[in-house]
C-alpha cells in the first residue's frame, strides 16, 4: 500500500517539533527544495522517507501522511 503525505499535516507537524525546512532537508540528506515541494504538494516523498519522517519526528507515518 502507497503512503502519501499530507502537505497540511507534514508542514504543522514539522513547526510542532520546531524543525526548519533546512532542518528536515540536512536529516534526510535531501534538497530545501525538494522538502518545500512535499509541503506545497507537487511532489511526495518515496515511501522509505515517509517512514524515515516518521522516526526523525519520533511519530507513526501515518500520522503525517
Amino acid at each position: 500500500m502507497v503512503k502519501r503525505l499530507c502537505p497540511t499535516k507534514f508542514s504543522q507537524m514539522r513547526e510542532s517539533k520546531g524543525f526548519t525546512i533546512t532542518d528536515v532537508a540536512k536529516i534526510l540528506g535531501k534538497s530545501e527544495r525538494t522538502v518545500y515541494r512535499w509541503e506545497n504538494g507537487t511532489a511526495q516523498p518515496s515511501e522509505s522517507v515517509l517512514r524515515e519522517l516518521g522516526i526523525s519526528y519520533l511519530t507513526f507515518p501515518s500520522q503525517i501522511g
